[in-house]
């Protein structure tokens, strides 16, 4: 099987994890949206992270979820979310 995979940051596996489970029931919310952005504000794992990346890296880690293939149980491995 090939399977390519994208290294990303820690900090953006952070907020994969966020919205894909958010998205669980298949929608994300503003709300929802607007709390993980709250998180990342605050958390000081995200001090150095620009929080004007949040929706960019939500919508990537959306489209990667619509055309992944796998389960949503595979989409991140360890501190490096593989793809």
């Amino acid at each position: 099987m090939n399977v390519q995979t994208t290294v990303i940051s820690v900090e953006d596996a952070l907020i994969y994890g966020m919205v894909t489970l958010a998205a669980v029931d298949r929608v994300m919310t503003d709300r929802e949206l607007r709390t993980i952005g709250d998180v990342v504000r605050s958390l000081p794992v995200f001090r150095d992270y620009d929080v004007e990346r949040v929706v960019p890296t939500a919508e990537a880690c959306g489209a990667k979820r619509m055309s992944a293939k796998v389960p949503a149980s595979g989409a991140v491995v360890g501190a490096d979310a593989v793809w």
